[in-house]
C-alpha cells in the first residue's frame, strides 16, 4: 500500500510538473526514473494489476518523456538493459 500512495503522490505532483524538478529534466528524474519510472512502464515486477499502474497517467507520461531521453537510451545500451 506505501508504493500506491507513493505512486499517487508523485502522479498528482506530475500533474502540475513536467519533471520532478519543474520544467527541466535534471539529476533528480535520472535518479528517480530508474524505480518508479521502470515500475510504472510495467518493466517491474508482476504488480501492475495490484498497483493499478494504468490510473497514474502524468507519472506513466513522464516515465515515457524520460525513456526517450538520449541519455537513458545509451544509460541502458551500455548496461544492457535493452
Amino acid at each position: 500500500m506505501e508504493v500506491k500512495r507513493q505512486l499517487a503522490v508523485l502522479d498528482r505532483y506530475l500533474a502540475d510538473n513536467q519533471n520532478i524538478y519543474g520544467e527541466e529534466y535534471m539529476l533528480a528524474d535520472m535518479t528517480i526514473w530508474p524505480w518508479y519510472g521502470s515500475l510504472s512502464l510495467r518493466n517491474l515486477y508482476d504488480a501492475a494489476v495490484f498497483l493499478d499502474l494504468r490510473s497514474y497517467k502524468h507519472l506513466t507520461r513522464w516515465s515515457n518523456e524520460i525513456t526517450e531521453q538520449k541519455a537513458v537510451k545509451r544509460g541502458r545500451v551500455v548496461n544492457n538493459l535493452l
